[in-house]
């Protein structure tokens, strides 16, 4: 299926500072996508049940990307609106606008939306201020809603939630209710979310998110993240002799470096050429896959398996990162923290590996 749309197609969905600075971009992408448009209905001859899944999926992102350039145009433009590039509607939009219409009434207010953003939000209340972007927590919870993923099945998982503005609410965990027998749908619709307005949201963006992975080509996932999750770990070990850290510290530096490196290689890949592509892919699975320890942490803890996020001893739900390297730094026995040390990095220099370049594997 041939597509027209730009590269980075949808990452101004979740941003409108990443939208089109100019009209003249505006334009091309709309006129981009409604020929993609026209294409697909001549395709399936106005009736898109006769399109395949990819396909009938493609048409709602379509409609979606022209519904959302559209808009900012009409902001930019307020006193010479135009519903596409140079010419009017398609042929395609004005046949189906019934359908269209009917289409636009299942969207509600979510990640996409012009009107007080789901990021721009993000950004206002949980801001990073040392990457400047949205603040994202590294590592998640070691209970049973995602041990089954993040232990056992070996995938690269996110969690996205709504959550307290700490200036109202302070820095509470949780509404008071929660896993209580008083948390039932009366309560969530008289208290916590009368319109289901951060149901819905949430929802909608994880649907975008989940979008824009299956439909991209090329895994939009950035490596050289994980190195700073590895950092952000092994600093929040506490021990009296750092220097004893060393040899982790050097393997996520050599890590650092092979992560840049393989960014660096992506940014001129052939991406027309599906070989490579899946390698690319491949490699990027592969790396969480990395970080898994067989044997788990001992012979009573077989299912505790990932090296950097699994329950430690000393703290079963929540995550610090080596947990392994944490508790045996609690047993102050130094054998012990020199073995899990070890062990930690024979781990990161493995996922390292499956960063590098097939032919140039031992560099």
């Amino acid at each position: 299926m041939t597509r027209f749309g730009p590269p980075n197609e949808g990452i101004y969905i979740l941003s409108i500072k990443e939208a089109p600075e100019t009209n003249a971009q505006l334009i091309n992408f709309i006129n981009q996508y409604e020929h993609e448009l026209n294409l697909l209905m001549e395709k399936c001859g106005k009736d898109t049940e006769k399109l395949c899944k990819n396909e009938k999926n493609r048409v709602e992102a379509v409609l979606i990307f022209l519904d959302h350039l559209r808009t900012i145009y009409q902001q930019n433009n307020p006193f010479g609106i135009k519903n596409g590039g140079g010419g009017g509607e398609s042929e395609a939009l004005k046949k189906n606008k019934k359908k269209n219409k009917k289409r636009k009434k299942k969207y509600v207010p979510s990640a996409y939306d012009l009107v007080d953003q789901t990021y721009d939000r993000w950004m206002r209340i949980d801001r990073n201020n040392i990457t400047n972007e949205p603040n994202i927590n590294y590592g998640l919870a070691t209970g049973s809603d995602y041990f089954g993923f993040v232990q056992l099945v070996r995938s690269s998982n996110i969690n996205a939630r709504y959550t307290f503005d700490p200036a109202i609410h302070g820095n509470t965990g949780s509404y008071p209710l929660y896993h209580t027998s008083y948390e039932v749908f009366s309560m969530m619709k008289k208290f916590i979310d009368p319109d289901s307005t951060a149901h819905r949201t949430m929802g909608q963006f994880m649907g975008v998110l989940m979008l824009l992975l299956s439909e991209t080509p090329v895994l939009q996932l950035n490596v050289t993240r994980y190195t700073s999750a590895l950092r952000q770990a092994m600093n929040n070990l506490k021990i009296n002799d750092s220097t004893i850290l060393n040899p982790l510290r050097s393997a996520i530096d050599d890590f650092d470096k092979t992560a840049q490196d393989f960014v660096r290689r992506s940014k001129s890949m052939d991406t027309e050429n599906p070989y490579i592509i899946r390698a690319y892919n491949d490699q990027l699975l592969q790396l969480e896959r990395a970080f898994l320890n067989p044997l788990g942490q001992d012979s009573d803890h077989t299912d505790f398996k990932h090296v950097v996020y699994a329950p430690s001893k000393t703290n079963q739900y929540g995550v610090v990162g080596f947990p392994t390297v944490l508790d045996a730094i609690a047993s102050d026995n130094k054998t012990e923290i020199n073995n899990q040390i070890a062990i930690a990095t024979f781990f990161v220099r493995g996922a390292s590996s499956t960063l590098k370049e097939f032919d140039n594997f031992c560099s």
